[in-house]
């Protein structure tokens, strides 16, 4: 699985809930940058990071890496930015 996806899969986490990015940033103790060049896959991250920030959306690996957000993904990536 690439970043970009990951990246994806992550925004599509954190709009669910309606967080924004910097307010994630903030919890996240990072820039809002940060947090949208992972969304973006532009920048790599540590899984350390990764996990963080999935605890802060109350979320695991395990719903990160879940096949039902292939489709999502799919459809995500065709609307404009």
């Amino acid at each position: 699985m690439d970043r970009k996806i990951i990246g994806t899969r992550l925004k599509m986490i954190r709009e669910e809930q309606g967080i924004k990015k910097s307010q994630l940033a903030k919890k996240m103790n990072c820039d809002y940058t940060h947090i949208q060049k992972l969304e973006k896959g532009i920048n790599n991250t540590s899984l350390c990071f990764l996990h963080n920030l999935l605890s802060v959306l109350n979320k695991d690996f395990s719903d990160l890496f879940n096949d039902d957000y292939d489709v999502l993904v799919e459809e995500y990536e065709d609307e404009p930015v």
